[in-house]
């Protein structure tokens, strides 16, 4: 049996040589060749293919099998497949040989050719350690340097030992982020649309697929982070897009997550806004004749439960009632939007959008400093954590603020638009298509049970405004 790795093959433990060793031994011995294997595997590292297939063969076989190798560290480099083959020894299934060491093993062999064995898998192991730690340290300097020790993804290229965008998949990269970002586009439409434009993965030059889609919008090192040895460092490489970009991608992200439903058959106006009181499933609707819909509880019917078949028209003029009793009238609509009007916004820090920036820009510059302090060793790796979750609080809340100065996020006139939605809601069911009605019904109300045959009604927050105004009708207005 011969063996190397990639990296042992460069130092001269070519596979030809071995087995040129191992034949003249066999010659020598007079062992008959059964079966060569040369094999190119770590053996350390996975679960080791090619070595489970000799244990299976020399298990197998009949008589005892003679396993010829140049060295001990060709065979194994642990205990744990010594022991495997110590129980072969022991059962006479095999005879070790080990032709550098001058060493065959077999169940007859004493204590000082056994220890031989163990001292030379402890020094193989050894040599594994030192090798392991000298590519950590190597690994660590590159990491303080900004040098490269993750796989690139796609868009990026290998070129002299530094990483460099790819001409062709880059700017198709930053088209995926650009096209995600509208919120347009689902990880199905932007696999097409991505394919069609033509990016494929620099690996097999084959369409990425969908599951390599999502990893890619999760990628860090699209911006210039990347993780090594539990710490956040940026390596010397081009970003393809922006922090801000690849962050309003994860917002969507994260707000697909948390409705993951995947809804089929006919877009009914109601569906998954009603549940039963009974059992809490979500209402069931079917059509009838191609013409008329019907509500039920599906969930009822199959636990033989009492449940009812109620007309869609029904549905729709329950909840036009609702929206209609929740409308302010008029003359109280107007003196609380106008009151409303009155009260001056909450404080956004006096800054305008250009000193916001201003801010923020200042910020990214503070961050860039603080990682340089700690590559260069000037803090340790605590200080860091403690002050960059500092300056990332600053820079959140700056955003948060520049967000609101820009929308014009005035609570008050926020609560007067939310009295607007509420004062024209029956309106706005009356003459809207079905999406419309199933978004507006969304907004408005936390829940809608059916109960025997009624809808019971319970009100987002934002929108009992009505409610709560109709309460104080007696009032003089100070309410607000």
């Amino acid at each position: 049996m011969t063996r190397i790795s990639s990296r042992e093959q460069e130092m001269g433990h070519s596979i030809e040589a071995q087995l040129q060793r191992l034949q003249d031994y066999a010659q020598r011995h007079k062992l008959n060749i059964i079966q060569t294997y040369s094999i190119v595997e770590s053996s350390t590292k996975g679960s080791r293919k090619k070595f489970r297939e000799v244990v299976a063969q020399i298990q197998r076989a009949t008589q005892t099998i003679a396993l010829v190798t140049d060295t001990v560290d060709r065979l194994l480099r642990n205990f744990k497949d010594s022991i495997v083959l110590d129980e072969l020894r022991k059962e006479d299934k095999v005879h070790l040989h080990f032709i550098r060491e001058n060493l065959i093993l077999t169940k007859d062999s004493n204590s000082a050719d056994l220890i031989r064995w163990d001292i030379a898998i402890m020094f193989s192991k050894s040599y594994v350690l030192m090798m392991r730690d000298n590519i950590l340290r190597s690994m660590k300097h590159k990491v303080q340097h900004k040098g490269i020790i993750n796989h690139l993804p796609t868009g990026y290229l290998h070129k002299d030992k530094q990483g460099i965008l790819d001409p062709v998949r880059a700017p198709l990269i930053r088209q995926l982020f650009e096209l995600y970002a509208t919120g347009n586009y689902s990880i199905e439409m932007l696999h097409q649309e991505i394919t069609h434009r033509g990016l494929t993965s620099k690996s097999t030059n084959k369409p990425l697929t969908r599951a390599s889609i999502h990893n890619i919008l999760n990628n860090t090192t699209y911006y210039g982070s990347c993780k090594a040895f539990g710490e956040i460092y940026t390596p010397d490489i081009h970003p393809i897009v922006s922090y801000d970009l690849w962050q309003q991608c994860q917002e969507i992200l994260r707000s697909r997550d948390l409705n993951p439903h995947k809804v089929s058959g006919k877009p009914f106006q109601f569906r998954r806004l009603i549940t039963c009181s009974a059992c809490g499933s979500c209402i069931s609707f079917i059509e009838k004749k191609n013409r008329y819909v019907y509500a039920y509880c599906d969930t009822c019917r199959l636990q033989e439960r009492p449940y009812s078949y109620l007309r869609e028209e029904t549905l729709i003029r329950a909840v036009s009632q609702e929206l209609q009793r929740l409308r302010l009238n008029d003359e109280m609509y107007t003196m609380a939007v106008s009151k409303l009007a009155e009260i001056p916004g909450d404080n956004l820090g006096g800054y305008s959008l250009d000193e916001f920036g201003t801010q923020l820009g200042s910020l990214k510059a503070q961050i860039s400093r603080l990682m340089d302090l700690y590559l260069e060793g000037g803090i340790d790796s605590s200080e860091y954590s403690r002050k960059l979750a500092t300056l990332r609080s600053e820079e959140a809340k700056l955003t948060l603020l520049k967000e609101r100065k820009a929308a014009d996020m005035n609570p008050f006139r926020q609560l007067a638009q939310v009295l607007t939605i509420v004062q024209n809601a029956a309106e706005i069911f009356r003459n809207g298509n079905a999406e419309i009605r199933h978004k507006l019904l969304e907004m408005m109300f936390h829940s809608i049970e059916l109960k025997e045959r009624n809808l019971v009604f319970t009100v987002s927050y934002a929108f009992d405004a009505g409610e709560k105004f109709q309460d104080k009708k007696n009032g003089r207005g100070d309410w607000i």
